[in-house]
């Protein structure tokens, strides 16, 4: 997992990730992504999902209302290298299920995108899930 994220392939960005790499830093130039979220819209989409999702009043009550259970099979995933998101959060996660069983699956120094940065090993873990019925 990258130490240092650059936004940017640009000249300012690749000498930056040059100079930063050769101080020992492990460092990722982030080019798609930016012209991803450049586009007219693209943004504003990005944050209104989490705008229509999350009702900033969720993180100011003391108590949060119960969800309903998960009734359904369901899988988390989560890797060493995610900082988002901690491990204890996703293996608490099995308590919401119910009904459906429960798998808890772990890779190695994946950051928090895993459908990016290890594709090939969440198909995997996907294909063996919805293969058990």
């Amino acid at each position: 997992m990258a130490d240092v994220l650059v936004l940017g392939a640009g000249m300012t960005g690749l000498a930056t990730a040059m100079l930063l790499a050769k101080d020992g830093h492990d460092v990722t130039v982030l080019e798609r992504q930016v012209a991803d979220l450049s586009r007219p819209g693209a943004l504003a989409a990005s944050l209104s999902w989490y705008r229509a999702n999350f009702s900033p009043e969720t993180f100011l009550v003391d108590e949060r209302p119960a969800l309903p259970s998960v009734r359904c099979p369901t899988m988390g995933i989560w890797s060493s290298g995610d900082v988002a998101l901690t491990e204890q959060q996703m293996t608490g996660s099995a308590r919401f299920v119910e009904g459906g069983r429960w798998r808890y699956e772990r890779l190695e120094d994946v950051d928090h995108w895993i459908p990016v940065r290890a594709a090939q090993s969440l198909n995997e873990l996907l294909l063996g899930f919805f293969s058990e019925g």
